[in-house]
């Protein structure tokens, strides 16, 4: 960071109150008798760090302390010097303040300057946002045919922590999403497994029933959240159910792209035993978990507890121009 930060101060033994210490008089400056506070917090950490560029309209700005409950506040500016409202929320441990403007989102491509208030210091930081979130160049309506290639296979996963890359080797066939309908404030898609065979270098779809999104969310265009309530994923001989799949992303302006897609399900790991060479044993990918410390979760279903939560982002899912799995 370009500039210190200081912070502010706040001890209390046993009180969960904003930690302060006791006023003292600041007998270096005899020309005064006012108090001066003194400040123990610091700041650990920012994100974005100072002068970041790219950052996701979505996504807050997290300020971390070195210890918690900080009193504190923030004010935010964009490049023309005007206020941007700010509103913020505390993690459980109140360690991590995350701010967000309180229209929901930054504005793309937007500079910002957000300044935090602590102990009569006002450190600042400034970053950019990238253009994703820009309005959709043509009316939405256009995107009604279109097809993106959701590969999860290659999906960095946070869920479950340290093993949702291996886990994602047995979620190896591509979705195909296709949007179906489009009005101002629903958009509603069609998912089909996606192939390639010998002759075509094209994608297509598996011949199969589609995965239904409707009436996905689209009031905050470009971007959308979407939900089914089953997909059941092939591998070899083997289906892996994940329940309650949701997806969300934003299209990039120019429709030929979807950015940073998040989604996120329970994955029912009962069949999938004998893909790891553990046997039949409904329960045998759940044992090696509990092995890091992940357990698993009762599936919606009620078929037993054998699910995890899957969570992963793809940076960009793109349009396959010359697939149309809605008129196929």
């Amino acid at each position: 960071m370009t500039q210190s930060i200081f912070l502010m101060l706040f001890a209390c033994d046993d009180d969960p109150s904003p930690k302060t210490k006791d006023v003292v008089e600041d007998t270096s400056t005899p020309d005064t008798d006012e108090p001066v506070e003194q400040c123990d917090i610091t700041i650990a950490g920012t994100a974005p760090s100072d002068g970041a560029g790219a950052w996701f309209y979505r996504n807050p700005a997290v300020i971390t302390f070195s210890e918690e409950n900080p009193t504190v506040a923030f004010s935010v500016s964009d490049s023309s010097g005007a206020d941007v409202p700010v509103s913020f929320e505390w993690d459980d441990v109140r360690l991590n303040a995350s701010i967000l403007p309180e229209s929901g989102s930054w504005s793309p491509s937007e500079n910002y300057s957000l300044t935090i208030d602590l102990c009569g210091n006002t450190p600042s930081i400034s970053f950019s946002t990238s253009d994703v979130g820009t309005p959709l160049e043509e009316d939405a309506s256009n995107l009604v045919g279109n097809t993106y290639f959701i590969d999860l296979s290659s999906a960095e996963y946070s869920e479950p922590p340290g093993v949702g890359t291996l886990l994602s080797l047995y979620l190896d066939m591509p979705l195909l999403l296709g949007v179906s309908n489009v009005d101002s404030s629903v958009i509603d898609f069609e998912a089909y497994l996606g192939y390639r065979d010998d002759v075509s270098p094209d994608w297509m779809a598996v011949d199969m029933d589609p995965w239904i999104f409707s009436g996905a969310d689209f009031s905050s265009q470009p971007f959308f959240a979407a939900y089914t309530e089953m997909l059941s994923i092939p591998y070899g001989s083997v289906d892996i159910p994940v329940h309650g799949f949701a997806i969300e992303g934003t299209f990039a302006s120019d429709a030929s792209s979807i950015q940073k897609a998040t989604f996120t399900g329970l994955g029912d790991t009962s069949g999938m035993g004998p893909l790891m060479g553990f046997g039949n044993d409904p329960n045998a990918v759940c044992t090696l978990l509990g092995q890091y410390g992940i357990s698993c979760l009762d599936c919606p279903d009620g078929t037993g507890t054998y699910c995890i939560r899957l969570t992963g982002d793809i940076d960009q899912a793109d349009l396959l121009p010359s697939v149309d799995v809605i008129s196929e």
